[in-house]
């Protein structure tokens, strides 16, 4: 990934990379991890969100089949702006997001990078699925 970000830098060219996983499992108080990874969800911060070919919205593409909102109102029209954001900040997403953020966290508020508020854990699935946890804990040994 060094050479990738160094081709760049020669081609005037940023180079950032998404990642699923929290920012210390890549390089904890590396300033390479920090200035090119991204370790933050967007379903934690709530900036976006996957549509369906129905309309249904899903928090990712990893949450397939379980939607959280819709583009269309309970009688089948498409919901204007300012219902679409009064629901998305107020209804089921919000308290989804909210819930999600909250855990399970416990490991990760320890981290310089949570603390500072440049990582948010990573991906909550792969928390919860992975117990990523327990990596954490073998990488700070």
């Amino acid at each position: 990934m060094k050479k990738i970000i160094k081709e760049g830098i020669i081609n005037n060219v940023d180079i950032h990379f998404a990642s699923s996983l929290p920012k210390c499992l890549i390089g904890e108080n590396d300033e390479f991890v920090d200035k090119h990874f991204s370790s933050t969800c967007f379903v934690n911060i709530g900036n976006g969100f996957v549509v369906n070919v129905d309309g249904s919205i899903i928090p990712c593409v990893h949450w397939i089949g379980a939607p959280i909102y819709s583009l269309y109102s309970n009688d089948g029209y498409l919901l204007n702006i300012d219902d679409f954001l009064e629901g998305w900040n107020n209804e089921l997403p919000n308290r989804f997001r909210r819930k999600l953020y909250n855990y399970p966290f416990k490991k990760c508020m320890d981290c310089n990078y949570w603390e500072e508020k440049r990582c948010t854990g990573g991906c909550p699935l792969l928390r919860l699925n992975r117990k990523i946890y327990s990596e954490i804990e073998n990488e700070r040994r």
